[in-house]
């Protein structure tokens, strides 16, 4: 495939080291493996190639495969998910968390205030250690990856833009498109921020060369 392509993918992520599934896009598969999650959206995904909506090690992988390619690809921290940073370690006084009414316990994740999210290493003397790593850094992973099909029709592309930003909130939208122009229509009480339609808009126009115009409506 070529870099900015749009591209219909599947693909299940392991860990290499215990072959724990973390990520899939076989609903069934989640379900006879006992890790399915009703909030979230199973099934084929389309992505544009080389614009970071995947890790970095599937999108070199993309970029030498072909439609209907399926293979098995090993992709190491840098590619992945990063290294495990010791800085990212940190150690927090209790009453931090107090003011937040929050009872830290080992291995529970915390999001706090600013939006940091981090796992409880420990709690003594008054203390919490924090690790604000990504779960999986410093994780050899492993992907089956399978292209179906190279996504040409604008419609096509535009939904798929809508999804990657919206995911279950792209149910909430209806889409239409009137020569070089998208209208985005979102329903009534539907969380979409100014700055999300700003991505999505800035993204349509620039991966969708048929496409000048995105307007956002509703909401």
């Amino acid at each position: 495939m070529k870099d900015k392509e749009f591209v219909e993918i599947e693909y299940v992520g392991k860990i290499k080291e215990s072959g724990d599934i973390f990520d899939l896009t076989d609903e069934k598969l989640a379900k006879d493996k006992g890790i399915f999650n009703p909030q979230t959206i199973y099934g084929p995904i389309t992505i544009v190639v080389g614009t970071k909506q995947v890790l970095k090690g599937l999108d070199h992988a993309l970029l030498e495969m072909n439609a209907g390619d399926k293979k098995n690809i090993v992709i190491e921290p840098k590619d992945g998910f990063g290294e495990r940073n010791t800085t990212l370690l940190k150690i927090v006084p209790a009453s931090q968390f107090k003011k937040q009414n929050l009872t830290p316990s080992q291995g529970q994740y915390i999001t706090f205030d600013q939006g940091l999210r981090g796992r409880v290493v420990s709690v003594s003397g008054g203390r919490v250690k924090l690790d604000f790593n990504h779960p999986l850094a410093g994780k050899v992973l492993e992907y089956e990856l399978q292209i179906n099909k190279k996504v040409d029709a604008t419609k096509d592309k535009v939904d798929a833009l809508v999804s990657f930003y919206l995911g279950v909130l792209k149910n909430a939208t209806t889409i239409s498109i009137e020569g070089e122009k998208v209208k985005i229509i979102i329903k009534k009480d539907t969380p979409i921020n100014d700055a999300v339609k700003a991505k999505i808009a800035e993204d349509i126009k620039k991966y969708v060369a048929d496409i000048k115009e995105v307007v956002f409506e509703g909401n």
